[in-house]
């Protein structure tokens, strides 16, 4: 009968890090400035494409710059001088600068435009 040996894997070298270690990954972020009129606080950011929320730090108030990973975020800002809280979506990419608008208003304290019309 004949017999056959099996190949023997290589030995591993223990100066050499394994084949599975882990490997890190820069990836280049993208460059966001947000800025709010009159100002705002910036109360949460969230990726939304993993459900991530990010970690800002607090008091965050506009104008700020944010540098984030290319993706979809969520910015929430919030002015204590109007009810609601005012969310956006804006993309960013690797390398690029964005901007990011937003534009408290009390729809009951708007200036009716005069159109020389008597009431």
């Amino acid at each position: 009968m004949l017999t056959r040996e099996r190949p023997q894997p290589p030995a591993m070298n223990p100066l050499q890090p394994p084949l599975t270690a882990n490997i890190t990954v820069h990836v280049a972020q993208g460059h966001v400035g947000i800025n709010a009129f009159p100002w705002a606080l910036v109360t949460s950011v969230k990726n939304v494409d993993n459900g991530e929320s990010i970690d800002i730090g607090a008091n965050v108030v506009t104008p700020t710059p944010l540098d984030l990973a290319p993706g979809r975020y969520e910015v929430t800002l919030s002015n204590p001088n109007f009810a609601r809280p005012i969310t956006r979506t804006i993309s960013v990419a690797a390398g690029t600068e964005e901007t990011l608008w937003v534009s408290f208003s009390d729809p009951a304290s708007a200036a009716v435009p005069d159109f020389g019309v008597a009431p």
